[in-house]
């Protein structure tokens, strides 16, 4: 992302629409326009959303004068932490303003009962589910998950999955996730393309009703509890997880084949 100092003689760039520059004029610079819409934006360690400045071409002195005035102090809008997303479905509505949601071949996703359900029949191999909208900042934050029910990952003979995923944006491809796969709780990391489960543990859905991924000090740790107030039990924790600055939540099951059963999540964040 490119950063923008006013009063530095620099010449005008005109971007076309598929990002290609078609002209260049250093004539009238002080009435250029510039502006930037990131997806984000790192400033002194600190990642921020939406920083934009827009200075028009034909101002009078008094609006040119304001202009430069608000120039000089660009408001841009801190990230939110990853702790800050929450919802409990109580609305029995996915709010699409907060969730995308995902329903393959035959698969129900929807929030009914208080909870977000997920529904997946016995003879499809897909995988249904929701994931954050906005992107959020993990460092020093954590995603605490109720799953009410596993449905049938908790059969130790089939493969269903289900699965807390954090989607790393500024890696396409990586992402952290914690889930139960044939009657197991597992810590999962993929990178580079491939996945690998870093740890397992026999499942309990009692003791494990409360899953939580968080990071710390530049290490992330996988993590459950009984009660959504810990303790906290250790699972496993890795150093050099990547960029977690820029991260989406998922929620999802899936089966490949296919394999009859219904997946509660609830609580997400809870205060």
């Amino acid at each position: 992302m490119a950063r923008f100092r006013f009063g530095v003689v620099a010449p005008l760039l005109a971007i076309g629409s598929a990002g290609c520059i078609l002209a260049v004029d250093t004539a009238d610079l002080a009435g250029s326009l510039v502006r930037a819409d990131a997806a984000s934006e790192a400033v002194d360690g600190e990642v921020f959303d939406d920083v934009e400045v827009a200075n028009d071409t034909r101002l009078s002195d008094a609006a040119t004068d304001s202009r430069d005035a608000a120039a000089d102090s660009v408001v841009a809008k801190p990230r939110a932490k990853l702790s800050e997303l929450a919802d409990n479905f109580d609305t029995n509505r996915i709010d699409p303003m907060r969730w995308a949601a995902f329903s393959g071949v035959g698969y129900t996703t929807s929030a009914t009962n208080q909870s977000l359900a997920i529904v997946n029949p016995a003879t499809s191999s897909d995988w249904g589910g929701v994931m954050s909208v906005d992107s959020y900042d993990a460092t020093s934050s954590q995603i605490v998950v109720r799953l009410e029910s596993a449905g049938s990952a908790t059969g130790a003979a089939v493969e269903p999955i289900v699965w807390v995923k954090l989607k790393q944006i500024a890696t396409f491809g990586n992402a952290i996730e914690i889930g139960v796969s044939q009657n197991e709780l597992y810590a999962k990391r993929f990178f580079g393309g491939g996945a690998t489960i870093l740890k397992t543990t026999p499942y309990s859905n009692t003791a494990m009703r409360w899953l939580r991924i968080r990071e710390a000090s530049g290490s992330v740790f996988w993590e459950y509890a009984a009660g959504q107030n810990g303790p906290w039990t250790f699972l496993h924790s890795e150093t050099e997880m990547g960029d977690v600055t820029r991260v989406q939540l998922e929620l999802g099951a899936g089966a490949w084949p296919g394999a009859m059963g219904t997946v509660v999540f609830d609580d997400i964040n809870p205060p």
